[in-house]
């Protein structure tokens, strides 16, 4: 056919998609007659193939009508569905034999069947060119698994996965990460380093961005969007950044979350403090509440210690039959239902160590909720009451089970309530008790005239100084004293 009649023929049947055909594509239809260009056009037709894919791959035209059926059968029955070659019509102009050499090959490299299935277009690529896709791939540390995982891959640009690649590291993501996420590669790099600085401009930082990676595959009005929404249900900033795994979730989803914890009596504060709640779905949440409830914990403590729900109940029941091993009743388990989110091991070694300084079996039973304290800033507060307060003697003993009160109360309460009594006379040493009653009391015998309101507000403004002191010193004394552990295997303070 000549080629001004080719191309007014062409014109007819392909109609607004015939400007689509490129200039060499009609050399493959010179030797070509209407009438078998008509009937592969039909067959084209027949088999879903879009004017718009026939103009793309006008050679197909070129093709015997059987022989495309023949082609296109073969890769059905390679597990090529008929969507999947409609949009990747080119397959059809290959013969069985050469798509089953190039099948094969995939299959070598680890490709499974199902990704060929959904990567069609890969079966379109020379052997030896996704065989060098391939090794690139391995190169930079892109597992076989994860490379079958994202087949895909295998069909973008050489240069393209280096210069993304690169990209990624400069961020700061490491090889190994990479691994974990490698569509990442497939994204353009421009696209990823706005992702990026839009999580950095949220607050996420570095660190969290490196453990989250997946978070720098979703659009940045996604991740604005998500972030807003937390902000809304009350979430603050920082725990936005602490729990910046949340962006990537639907905002839908966190919202059922978020209801369902409401439901079960979890505060608003309660949620924004234990923010990671809303990682868990409300089926797992409803899960752990009734277990909770069966061990005897109110639905009060659970809105109190609403961490508790984060945590197997599996984990909750062997903290708690270890507890109950401890000696401590299941009464005060339940009322101090914070120590089933312990680690059973820190428990374990702060019961021995309390006992080894002189505090007795019955006091720990009793007061359970010790275990739960740094014990070494508890024995140390003990130390400060023996020599600061009573001011007795390093080698004067002391019996821990008359000063309990002293357990809970900060020193600086104590303190100060001590300096108050020197300097206005009052033998607070006559009494062991005098310096743990309320402050009214003690300010009332200077000033009997004062409210009680008055002299609670005194009490505070003369402790403030004291506390701000005991806090900032105890701070540094906890991160000395752990590293004199780590360092030494042993508690700085054998004996109180």
């Amino acid at each position: 056919m000549e080629k001004r009649n080719l191309k007014v023929f062409l014109s007819q049947i392909l109609e607004d998609q015939y400007l689509k055909i490129p200039d060499f594509g009609f050399s493959f239809l010179n030797n070509k007659n209407e009438i078998d260009i008509r009937a592969a056009f039909r067959k084209l037709q027949f088999l879903g193939i879009s004017k718009r894919r026939i103009s793309n791959n006008i050679h197909l035209l070129g093709l015997n009508p059987k022989m495309i059926h023949i082609n296109y059968d073969n890769l059905i029955e390679l597990g090529i569905s008929a969507k999947k070659i409609t949009v990747n019509a080119e397959l059809l102009g290959f013969n069985p034999k050469t798509i089953r050499k190039k099948y094969d090959h995939l299959r070598g490299l680890g490709i499974s069947a199902k990704k060929i299935a959904l990567n069609a277009s890969l079966l379109n690529l020379n052997s030896k060119t996704v065989r060098k896709k391939y090794d690139h791939l391995r190169s930079l540390g892109i597992s076989a698994n994860e490379i079958n995982r994202f087949a895909y891959l295998l069909g973008c640009n050489y240069k393209t996965v280096q210069k993304n690649y690169e990209s990624l590291r400069r961020l700061g993501l490491t090889s190994k990460k990479i691994n974990c996420f490698p569509y990442l590669i497939g994204f353009n790099s421009e696209t990823v380093q706005g992702n990026y600085d839009n999580l950095r401009s949220l607050g996420v930082s570095n660190q969290k961005i490196n453990t989250l990676t997946q978070l720098l595959g979703f659009n940045s009005k996604t991740i604005t969007r998500n972030y807003d929404n937390l902000i809304r249900l009350g979430i603050s900033a920082k725990k936005i950044t602490i729990y910046a795994g949340l962006l990537g979730r639907n905002p839908e989803t966190i919202q059922r979350n978020y209801d369902n914890l409401i439901e079960l009596g979890v505060s608003a504060k309660k949620i924004n403090t234990y923010t990671q709640l809303l990682g868990f779905s409300s089926k797992t949440i409803k899960r752990n509440y009734d277990n909770l409830i069966k061990l005897g914990i109110t639905d009060q403590k659970i809105s109190l210690f609403a961490g508790l729900l984060a945590l197997n109940p599996k984990t909750i029941q062997k903290n708690y039959d270890n507890l109950i091993g401890l000696g401590i009743s299941a009464q005060r388990v339940t009322r101090y239902a914070g120590l089933l989110g312990k680690n059973i091991n820190t428990i374990l070694s702060n019961f021995t160590y309390l006992e080894e300084v002189g505090f007795g079996d019955r006091i720990i039973k009793t007061l359970p909720q010790l275990l739960a304290e740094n014990p070494d800033a508890l024995v140390k507060k003990m130390r400060i009451l023996k020599l600061s307060i009573l001011e007795l003697k390093r080698s004067n003993t002391i019996n821990l089970d008359e000063y309990t009160s002293f357990y809970i109360t900060s020193p600086a309460t104590f303190m100060s309530k001590k300096v108050f009594c020197v300097s206005n006379g009052i033998d607070y040493k006559k009494y062991k008790s005098f310096i743990r009653s309320p402050w009214k009391k003690i300010i009332k015998m200077v000033n009997s005239r004062i409210s009680d309101e008055e002299a609670k507000a005194e009490g505070k403004r003369l402790t403030l100084p004291f506390k701000q002191r005991y806090d900032q010193w105890m701070k540094e004394y906890k991160k000395w004293n752990r590293e004199f552990v780590l360092r030494r295997g042993r508690h700085l303070i054998q004996r109180v």
